[in-house]
């Protein structure tokens, strides 16, 4: 029975949140990503394969469920509010140390069976439609960086966490890779900024106080790499200030560094 694209489905269900790939619907008690027309079915597949790999951890996530559709996934649906409301409506003061905690957690888990940070990201940088310099330092930095296979989610922020009931929720975990986790801290630190400086300070400070041998230097070059990514995905001049100020390294010819507010 076509359980998804019937009549039902379509004049009942609510819209319950949007990105640039998708749109999600509430229907039946569970959660429903639609897919634009032309997103590659093979991209849902993997995401597919990385959420069932998760769900195997003891991560508090949704599962995944098959439909009679392609460009549709059925998931667990989880009520409450995301940490970015908590933080922002709900005027809530420990929203960053709570989003640093659960990172903490997903950093815990190694040796999943996912693809590993280096080989996706060495394409990609050299990819981008940017200056030869800074692919080459984007490249420099990542070969300086040592490799791991911790479990990273890759685009972890206040918006993929959901709060239920006294608890948490890690929600879209395509982007999840294995890896060294000063490039996860580095791409929050990089989103933090382009949404709220404050945030973005705070989540810098706690890196520095709260993570065990967190080396600076090291987060300063992943920190470039993330901000010049996040330049092809979303522009802006905020990231471009980033690549100012983290672009700039012993090995470098000198120049005056930015202070960032």
């Amino acid at each position: 029975m076509a359980v998804i694209m019937n009549e039902r489905f379509v004049s009942e269900r609510k819209e319950i949140g949007k990105g640039r790939q998708a749109t999600v619907y509430l229907w039946n008690g569970f959660a429903f990503k639609v897919y634009n027309e032309g997103y590659p079915p093979q991209w849902i597949d993997f995401e597919m394969q990385v959420q069932k790999q998760i769900s195997q951890t003891a991560l508090p996530v949704a599962k995944y469920y098959k439909t009679d559709c392609p460009h549709i996934i059925k998931m667990d649906y989880i009520s409450g509010v995301t940490l970015s409301e908590k933080i922002l409506e709900g005027q809530y003061q420990h929203g960053i140390e709570d989003l640093l905690n659960l990172q903490k957690q997903i950093h815990r888990i190694d040796n999943v069976d996912l693809p590993h940070i280096r080989k996706c990201l060495e394409p990609e940088i050299s990819g981008l439609n940017c200056a030869e310099e800074q692919k080459a330092r984007a490249l420099r930095f990542l070969s300086e960086i040592e490799d791991a296979n911790t479990l990273c989610h890759l685009d972890f922020h206040p918006s993929n966490i959901i709060s239920h009931n006294d608890m948490y929720y890690i929600i879209d975990w395509i982007n999840a890779r294995l890896g060294q986790p000063i490039f996860d801290y580095a791409r929050t630190f990089v989103i933090l900024f382009e949404a709220a400086h404050a945030l973005a300070e705070r989540y810098m400070e706690l890196l520095k106080t709260s993570v065990d041998d967190m080396d600076m230097s090291q987060l300063d070059k992943a920190i470039y790499i993330m901000a010049l990514l996040r330049t092809k995905e979303m522009g802006g001049s905020n990231t471009s200030r980033l690549l100012a100020k983290y672009g700039n390294t012993p090995s470098d010819p000198p120049f005056t560094r930015v202070n960032i507010p």
